[in-house]
């Protein structure tokens, strides 16, 4: 199973197109945000490396950030196309459409990883620091959200034409 593992994540790793100097650590990242996608929806949950972290040092309040908040999601999304990484785009484009589906004047700013709208707020108190599952932000005005979703729409037809036509553009991060 590790050898497996191992052999899947170099396959994908060999796909990056970024080339020069910084590849190495741009690569690195990329792994990062390839392993915070959720493989059978397509969520991307970017904020969950916070998972767990009080509000403040000392504070009361920790929050359980597992969920695809588009903002963060549109970010990696961009990131992965940029590498040439288009079929995690295109699985988040259909989980995007699935969740986000309906009356535009309903979008959230976060949902969960099979595109739940409903996340209700529940509290873990024998966790230290009253873990809160959820999060009432789901309810908030979501004033990037218009923007960051159609840049990155916009962003996205160029990569998936050209995987069509052949290999996807190379980025380089400068020469070493």
């Amino acid at each position: 199973m590790l050898t497996d593992t191992e052999a899947w994540w170099l396959e994908w790793s060999s796909r990056c197109t970024i080339t020069g100097r910084w590849r190495d650590l741009a690569l690195r990242s990329l792994i990062t945000l390839k392993a915070l996608t959720f493989s059978r929806t397509g969520g991307i949950v970017v904020a969950a490396p916070t998972t767990a972290l009080p509000e403040w040092i000392g504070g009361p309040r920790n929050w359980d950030y597992r969920f695809c908040w588009l903002r963060d999601a549109t970010f990696t999304l961009y990131a992965l196309l940029l590498a040439g990484y288009t079929e995690e785009a295109l699985a988040w484009r259909d989980w995007a459409m699935r969740a986000i589906a309906g009356d535009p004047d309903d979008l959230q700013i976060l949902y969960g990883l099979a595109g739940e709208r409903r996340l209700p707020e529940t509290e873990l108190p024998w966790l230290p620091g009253a873990m809160k599952v959820a999060s009432e932000c789901a309810s908030e005005m979501p004033l990037t959200n218009n923007f960051n979703l159609t840049s990155t729409a916009k962003s996205q037809a160029p990569f998936t034409l050209a995987t069509a036509a052949g290999p996807a553009p190379r980025s380089n991060l400068g020469s070493s």
